[in-house]
């Protein structure tokens, strides 16, 4: 709660972190003293823009690489809580000057933050000489291993890519807006999509989708020679779900069938790694979302039988367990009569039915001053259960094979 207090003290930090080129704590030790300076304000004031940007300038060759993705971020935090403003502005001459970016129009302040990840993703020569573990300072660890973003660069892409998914352009779609049909090799095999031209297909140089396509021909270039498969194989299986979730038909072709049969390539080609139990898990979540609920628990059985203490393996029990789940509803009319009504039952997993009936008080159950009589809460429901059954009846449920 003293800024100040905290800002003196960051500044000692951040001396101490460049004399021993601790890049990691120095980067840290600015973005914090920005953080402290700025305490004060709200959340959508973009004072901590410009006293970032005047400290990414001053800083060390070394740490700005980190700093100016850390802005990156910090730009595109700023623009969603101001989003509102943004799109209520008449387009006009703006500038992306941090300066007066709180005045900026929606396509400037969208260019910006593209701009902004362009900066760090170009110190790459730096950023990928850092590998993630040496970074926990500024880093939240995740619950994968480092293998699969093994340097700063990676987080980096992976940031860029996330504001490119989002689709954000800052201005209406062009009347030929890129669109990735499903025929592409955007869902094709990974030699197929990293020898691409994705230019060729648009003039929509401005489409989120095609700078997506770039990053992830960039990050599998990047990892194509790696020793350890992880960093290229978890690329490769995030393009294929960017991709199909991106998509649309193209003619008789669908993205379903297209994504499940690059992922099942995919699983072929990865069958010894454990990242095949993720794979098999997006596969088994396609053929959930067409209702295909015995194929989609047998897809994921093997995922989690062949990687069992994988993030894979345990995203494949938790599946097979909401496809396992029991579910029972009931519905009836309220008020009975003869003819009487019949009790309609939905269910899932589920065998046979139990039904019985008991005599309640209604009388007392109007002059009990709740807010409707027909109200339950637990100790209604309780009293109700102890109550003499009049009548119970068990039915046996049609046997459901899907």
């Amino acid at each position: 709660g003293r800024p100040k207090s905290a800002g003196e003290a960051l500044a000692v930090i951040e001396r101490a972190a460049i004399a021993e080129r601790a890049w990691a704590e120095t980067a840290r030790a600015i973005a914090t003293r920005v953080l402290a300076d700025t305490g004060d304000r709200p959340p959508d004031d973009p004072e901590r823009l410009r006293q970032l940007a005047a400290a990414t300038d001053r800083a060390p060759p070394e740490a700005r690489g980190v700093l100016e993705a850390i802005r990156a971020n910090w730009t595109w935090r700023y623009f969603l809580m101001n989003r509102w403003r943004f799109t209520q502005r008449t387009t006009g001459a703006a500038t992306a000057d941090p300066t007066t970016i709180e005045s900026a129009d929606l396509p400037t302040i969208v260019a910006e933050i593209r701009r902004r990840f362009a900066t760090a993703l170009g110190d790459e020569a730096t950023l990928r000489k850092l590998p993630v573990g040496e970074w926990s300072s500024l880093l939240q660890p995740g619950s994968m291993p480092d293998t699969y973003r093994p340097t700063v660069w990676d987080v980096v892409v992976h940031d860029a890519l996330a504001f490119a998914a989002s689709g954000e352009r800052g201005l209406s779609s062009p009347e030929d807006a890129f669109e990735i049909e499903a025929t592409s090799a955007a869902l094709g095999s990974v030699e197929d999509f990293r020898r691409a031209d994705p230019t060729r297909l648009t003039t929509d140089a401005d489409s989120p989708l095609l700078q997506a396509w770039r990053l992830f021909q960039d990050l599998l270039a990047f990892h194509a020679d790696d020793a350890d498969r992880t960093a290229f194989l978890a690329a490769d299986l995030d393009r294929i779900l960017w991709a199909g979730g991106v998509a649309v038909d193209a003619g008789d072709v669908a993205v379903a069938d297209r994504t499940s049969a690059a992922l099942e390539k995919f699983i072929e080609q990865a069958r010894d790694h454990e990242i095949s139990a993720l794979a098999r898990h997006a596969l088994a979540e396609v053929a959930h979302g067409r209702g295909d609920l015995v194929e989609a628990r047998s897809i994921a059985a093997t995922g989690l039988q062949t990687f069992p203490a994988s993030v894979g393996g345990e995203q494949c029990r938790n599946l097979i367990a909401a496809i396992d789940a029991r579910e029972l509803a009931l519905a009836t009319e309220r008020s009975w009569a003869a003819p009487w009504p019949g009790i309609r039952v939905s269910y899932r997993n589920l065998a046979r039915v139990h039904l019985r009936l008991a005599k309640a008080d209604w009388m007392a159950r109007l002059r009990s001053g709740k807010p409707h009589p027909a109200w339950l809460d637990d100790a209604d429901r309780a009293a109700i259960l102890a109550l003499p059954t009049t009548r119970e009846v068990t039915a046996d449920l049609p046997a459901t094979a899907d």
